[in-house]
């Protein structure tokens, strides 16, 4: 009974972990950027200050030269062994036969577009906020302006939509004039659950060994076929 329960709460966790979704919500208002990453309880806040972020770098990049130089002498020493490796795992899998390969190749195309093309649809683009003001001094460069952000715009929006879920919250592009800047106010966030990636790699799986095995199995009989017709 105890084993019973402990497997129960096991599970229960796994499952929530899988089907809570993570949260991407990136957001450009006021010319201040925003990024906030979102997990169950978890919320990771990065502010777009610039000076900071390099200060940053160079602090980690200093700290990071010292190991890199310690790390040098053990990557030698293992790198023709993980060449070797590498080698040995490529026999296993990819055949060495060039009709083989491209049978193998095929088999990867035809699971790979599939699968991504249903994984990226399950991720949504939620709370899609866009606020555009396209300025000007010039009144005609204004219009032009105008009208090249909106076809960049939409045509964006219409190309995402075949490949992700878009919720849109506002949308909307104007023109002022006898202004001299523009202001590009944006927000969004983005959500996709572990449970789809982990389904999308079962799926790819499945549908990678069915289409090989059919493949080599249609290449075989091929290949009787014409050792009978040769005979």
């Amino acid at each position: 009974m105890t084993a019973l329960t402990i497997i129960s709460a096991i599970l229960l966790i796994l499952l929530v972990l899988l089907l809570s979704p993570f949260r991407f919500c990136f957001s450009y208002i006021n010319g201040k950027t925003e990024i906030v990453l979102k997990y169950l309880f978890f919320k990771i806040r990065i502010k777009g200050n610039e000076k900071e972020e390099q200060s940053e770098k160079e602090n980690n990049e200093f700290k990071k030269s010292g190991k890199r130089r310690k790390k040098a002498g053990i990557k030698k020493a293992h790198k023709e062994k993980n060449d070797e490796d590498k080698h040995s795992i490529r026999k296993k899998f990819i055949p060495e036969n060039k009709g083989e390969q491209f049978d193998f190749i095929l088999s990867l195309i035809t699971a790979g577009g599939k699968t991504i093309k249903s994984a990226f649809k399950r991720i949504s683009v939620t709370k899609i906020f866009i606020d555009f003001k396209i300025s000007d001094l010039d009144a005609c460069e204004c219009a032009l302006k105008f009208g090249r952000v909106n076809i960049l715009l939409y045509n964006t929006l219409r190309f995402s939509s075949n490949i992700f879920t878009l919720k849109k919250d506002k949308i909307n592009v104007s023109c002022v004039f006898n202004k001299e800047k523009s202001v590009y106010d944006m927000s969004c966030c983005v959500k996709a659950r572990p449970s789809s990636a982990l389904w999308a790699g079962i799926v790819f799986i499945f549908t990678f060994l069915v289409n090989n095995n059919r493949r080599k199995k249609n290449r075989t009989a091929e290949s009787k076929n014409e050792e009978l017709c040769s005979a």
